[in-house]
């Protein structure tokens, strides 16, 4: 028996890539997750997932991630549910807590693992299928790879025991694409998703903010300017990707990305609060994993007095002494 607990679709998209996932809680007291077509047109889509996979396990970026298998369920995809730090919230408590030092530590190693996938060093990606799916972005040769993992994104990423754990890989295309396409993809949606969080704590954090569309720490920003710099190109290309893929089509209007100092001293919460919630958070999950760790001690310790010898005997001797009294 398998209790359903989370439940999300894709009706915007175009019919043939309409998907629904669900989270179910099953017997064992574990999750389990279930890709399914949302639409009959969508199936060839869902089965695309299970090629990507074997594509990605034998591409270089298994040896950076591991990535999370699925199984054939009828017309589904069943995947293990993942118990571990989703990376885009380990990577926004480190900026919260201006630890720049590991922040950089982690996008590297992601960045690297991007990188590894480079199957060009110098070309460009105009061809019929990039711009069929990108428009004409990127016209500059450049680092492109044929393994076009687009949904390497920081919240498709969990990590669990210093191991990092792909578990989405929804969109894969096999033609070129700019490796500095993957990377801009990860920072923008990033910043995107957690722009409250950067506005507030801008009033005590040096901040810049980009079109009024994202607030980035100036030391990041500072660190990772390459990659800001050509957020234009990034944005051409992923409006001609969402035109794609959902059930829209318009021409794209350049954004206004210049650089300007921010900060927000009306937010409402002082910045000081803020930030010791956040280390709060920050030092409760690492308490958290430390009783995980000691429970599983206590459970192998457990285990091992219930299979001794002396234990049974002592067992059988109990059960005796009740059956006389």
């Amino acid at each position: 028996m398998r209790n359903p607990v989370f439940y999300i679709s894709k009706p915007k998209r175009k019919a043939e890539f309409r998907t629904e996932t669900r989270i179910y809680k099953i017997k064992d007291g574990g999750f389990s997750v279930v890709k399914s077509a949302y639409e009959e047109e969508a199936q060839a889509h869902i089965d695309n997932m299970f090629i990507t996979y074997e594509k990605l396990v034998a591409s270089p970026l298994s040896k950076k991630l591991k990535i999370l298998k699925p199984n054939k369920l009828h017309n589904n995809l069943e995947y293990e549910y993942i118990e571990g730090d989703p990376v885009d919230r380990v990577l926004l408590d480190l900026l919260i807590a201006e630890n720049y030092k590991e922040a950089y530590k982690l996008v590297d190693f992601v960045f690297n693992a991007i990188d590894s996938l480079t199957t060009e060093e110098n070309i460009s990606p105009q061809t019929a299928e990039f711009t069929s799916v990108f428009g004409k972005s990127y016209k500059a040769k450049q680092a492109c790879t044929n393994y076009g993992a687009v949904d390497l994104n920081f919240d498709n990423l969990k990590v669990v025991d210093d191991k990092y754990y792909l578990f989405d890989y929804e969109w894969y295309f096999g033609f070129n694409i700019p490796v500095a396409y993957l990377k801009a993809r990860q920072l923008w949606y990033f910043f995107k998703r957690h722009k409250e969080s950067f506005d507030a704590f801008s009033e005590s954090i040096d901040s810049m903010i980009l079109g009024k569309q994202i607030i980035v720490p100036t030391d990041f920003y500072n660190n990772y300017r390459n990659i800001f710099d050509s957020l234009d190109e990034f944005l051409m290309a992923e409006h001609y990707f969402q035109s794609y893929a959902l059930d829209f089509y318009s021409e794209f209007t350049p954004k206004n990305l210049e650089p300007e100092e921010y900060s927000n001293s009306n937010f409402g919460l002082p910045s000081i609060l803020l930030k010791t919630k956040a280390k709060a958070h920050s030092d409760t999950t690492e308490v958290i994993k430390k009783l995980k760790s000691d429970n599983k001690n206590l459970e192998k310790e457990l285990l091992s007095i219930k299979s001794s010898k002396s234990y049974k005997l002592a067992l059988k001797i109990s059960r005796a002494k009740k059956k006389i009294t």
